[in-house]
Parts: structure tokens; C-alpha cells; sequence
């Protein structure tokens, strides 16, 4: 910017900025500081500007560091799969073990006769009947219960005492099974 004493002194100024000294050397003052405050500024930013290699090495790390990581992530759930598959396995056999297990018990117990039961309720009775007998007359000195000796004659039925042997013992075999099913 120029000042212009001619055109000021002579008349109409053709375009010129007119103003007085003391303003001029007040912004020259003004502008000149802030241009050297904005120098200070830009000078002090640039320093801390990253390097641009900085920033790639980082940018490697990270990606390598995350690739890392995910490659770990996918391994350890990986290997709790492999150990939940091997726990399902075990899991399987052993249900698939207690399953056939139950399933013959229950084949067993299909197998018992129910005649098997008919026929022992029946023979209680049969054996009550004795039984009492026998005690009503256990006080007379000349009875003598006849019905306890072994029967060789198998026209009233069997003997009592070898039926309720042959009973016991076949009861005995299906009372494992009545057993382990409680």
C-alpha cells in the first residue's frame, strides 16, 4: 500500500488508499506480529508432524498384531469345540450305556411270568390254610397233620413245601430285577 502526498495535496486521488502515516505503521506493526505468531505456530505444528513411516510401521503392527489375535481366538475356540465334541462323546456313550442297560433290565421284566405271581399268591393261601391248621390242633396230643408229609400224589396238586421251594427260588431271580428297578 502507498501513500500518495501529490494526489492527497492536488486534488482528486485516482484510487489510492489515503490514510494517515501513524494508521499505516500500526497495521505494518499489527500484521508484521501476527505474522509472526502464525510463523511460530506452523513452525512448532510441523515439528510435531508424524513421520509418515512412523505411522506405517504402526499400522503393520497393528494389522499383524491383529491378525494375531484373531488367529489365537479362532485356535482356543477350536480346541473348546474339539474338547466339547470329545465331552459329548463320553456323555453319549455313557447315557447310550445306562440306556441298554435299562432297556434289558425292562426286557427282563417283561420276561417274568405273570403266572409266576398268580401262582404264588395262590400257593400263600394254600400255606396259610396248613399253617392254621396245623396251630388250631397243635394243642390236641393225638392229631396228627397228615398234609404236612411230603405227597407223592400229584392228583391234589403238588407238594406244598417243593412247590413253594421251586417259588422261592424263581421269585428269588425276578426279585433281582424288581430290585435294581427301585
Amino acid at each position: 500500500m502507498r501513500i500518495c502526498s501529490n494526489c492527497a495535496l492536488f486534488g482528486d486521488h485516482k484510487g489510492h488508499d489515503i490514510r494517515m502515516e501513524k494508521e499505516v505503521v500500526e497495521e505494518i506493526t499489527l500484521r508484521t506480529e501476527l505474522l509472526m505468531q502464525i510463523y511460530q505456530l506452523v513452525t512448532e505444528t510441523s515439528e510435531n508432524r508424524v513421520d509418515q513411516n512412523q505411522v506405517q510401521l504402526m499400522a503393520n503392527d497393528f494389522a499383524t498384531k491383529s491378525n494375531e489375535l484373531k488367529r489365537q481366538l479362532k485356535d482356543k475356540f477350536t480346541e473348546l469345540k474339539m474338547i466339547l465334541k470329545i465331552q459329548e462323546q463320553i456323555a453319549e456313550t455313557i447315557l447310550k450305556k445306562n440306556l441298554q442297560y435299562i432297556e434289558t433290565e425292562i426286557a427282563k421284566m417283561r420276561r417274568v411270568p405273570q403266572r409266576l405271581f398268580v401262582d404264588a399268591d395262590e400257593w400263600s393261601v394254600a400255606a396259610k390254610q396248613k399253617l392254621d391248621k396245623f396251630e388250631e390242633n397243635l394243642d390236641k396230643p393225638n392229631f396228627i397233620n397228615y398234609d404236612m408229609l411230603e405227597t407223592k400224589d400229584l392228583s391234589n396238586g403238588p407238594d406244598i413245601v417243593n412247590f413253594g421251594e421251586t417259588l422261592i427260588s424263581e421269585l428269588e431271580e425276578h426279585k433281582e430285577i424288581s430290585a435294581s428297578k427301585t
